[in-house]
C-alpha cells in the first residue's frame, strides 16, 4: 500500500483503521517508536542508576553494600534528573524540567521505601547469598523495578501537572506544592510503620503513640524545610508576573504557612495535657501529618499570599 511516494505496510494501514474506529490520533509508527524511546530511556536510567548498587552487592562487605545503597540513591537522583533536563522534549512528550522536578521527590520516596525494605529482608539476602553467589544477580530486578517504577512515576505526574496547570494554573501550583512538601515525610512516616510492623514489634498502645510521635516530630521539622525550599525555588518560578511580585508573594506565602501550621501546635499546647482524647483528637495531628496538613495550609498561604502582593502592587 502507498501513500504519496511511500511505501506504508498493510499492518501500518490496519492499525489507522482500527485507532480511527476507537477515536485515536496515534498511528502505529508513532506508538511503536514511543515503546522504542521509553526502552532506550529506560536503558540509559539503569546505566546511570544501577551500577553503584550492583559492585556494592557483589564486593559483598559491610561498607561496600553500605556505599552501593547509597551510591544507587545518589546515582538515581542526579543522573535521571540531569537526563530528563537535558533530554527536554521527545515524541510529545512533556518538557524535560517538568520531569525533572517531579522526579526529585518522586525518586526521595522511593529511596526511603527502598531503604524499608532492605532493612526488612537484609537476612534474606545474607541467607541467599550464602548458599549460592550467582542469586546475587537478584538484586539487579529489585533494582531495575525501582527505576521503572520511578520512571512511569516521572512520566505521569508530569503530564498531569501539564493537564492541571492548562485547566487552572492556581489548581497546579497548590498541588504541586503539596507534592514537593509532603511526599517526603509521608513516605518516611509510612516506611517506618511498614518495619514496625513486619519485624512485630508488640507495644503497649501509649509506648506505640509515644514512638509515632517522636517521627511526627522529625518529619514535621523536614516538611518546613522543604516548605521553604518548595517556596523559594518551584513557587518563585512557577508565578507569572515581574520579580519583585513573585519574590513579594513568595515572601508572604511562606510568613503565612509558618504562621498557620504552627497554631494547631500552639493550641494544643495550651490545652490541659490531661484525658485520653488526646491520643486520638489532638488538635496538633491537623498539622503534624504530612500531605492532608499541607493541603490545607499551603492552600490558605497561597491565598493570602497572593492578595496581599495584588494589594501591595495594585
Amino acid at each position: 500500500m502507498k501513500t504519496g511516494h511511500h511505501y506504508r505496510w498493510p499492518v501500518f494501514a490496519l492499525w489507522e483503521q482500527h485507532a480511527a474506529a476507537y477515536g485515536k490520533m496515534e498511528t502505529f509508527e508513532v506508538s511503536l517508536m514511543r515503546c522504542i524511546y521509553k526502552g532506550k530511556q529506560f536503558s540509559w536510567l539503569l546505566a546511570l542508576s544501577v551500577p553503584p548498587g550492583i559492585a556494592g552487592f557483589i564486593l559483598h562487605t559491610p561498607y561496600s553494600f553500605l556505599w552501593g545503597i547509597i551510591g544507587f540513591i545518589l546515582c538515581g537522583l542526579i543522573g535521571p534528573f540531569l537526563y530528563y533536563f537535558v533530554k527536554r522534549e521527545d515524541l510529545g512528550d512533556a518538557e524535560g524540567p517538568y520531569h525533572s522536578a517531579a522526579h526529585l521527590a518522586a525518586w526521595s520516596a522511593l529511596s526511603v521505601f527502598f531503604l524499608a525494605i532492605v532493612w526488612c529482608f537484609l537476612d534474606l539476602f545474607q541467607e541467599i547469598w550464602e548458599r549460592e553467589m550467582i542469586f546475587a544477580a537478584l538484586s539487579i530486578p529489585v533494582m531495575a523495578a525501582a527505576v521503572f517504577l520511578s520512571m512511569l512515576l516521572d512520566d505521569a505526574l508530569a503530564h498531569v501537572y501539564i493537564f492541571l496547570r492548562r485547566k487552572n494554573e492556581n489548581i497546579a501550583h497548590w498541588l504541586a506544592c503539596c507534592y514537593f512538601i509532603g511526599l517526603v515525610p509521608a513516605s518516611i512516616i509510612v516506611s517506618v510503620l511498614f518495619i514496625y510492623f513486619f519485624q512485630g514489634m508488640c507495644l503497649d498502645p501509649y509506648t506505640e503513640l509515644f514512638f509515632v510521635s517522636t517521627i511526627l516530630e522529625k518529619t514535621f521539622f523536614l516538611k518546613i524545610f522543604l516548605a521553604m525550599a518548595s517556596f523559594a525555588v518551584y513557587l518563585y518560578f512557577a508565578l507569572s508576573g515581574i520579580k519583585g511580585r513573585r519574590a513579594t508573594q513568595v515572601v508572604f506565602t511562606a510568613l503565612f504557612y509558618l504562621m498557620l501550621i504552627y497554631i494547631p501546635i500552639i493550641i494544643s499546647l495550651r490545652l490541659p495535657m490531661a484525658g485520653e482524647w488526646r491520643a486520638y483528637a489532638d488538635p496538633a495531628y491537623i498539622s503534624l501529618f504530612p500531605v492532608l496538613s499541607d493541603l490545607w495550609s499551603v492552600g490558605l498561604s497561597m491565598i493570602i499570599g497572593g492578595y496581599v502582593a495584588k494589594w501591595i502592587f495594585k
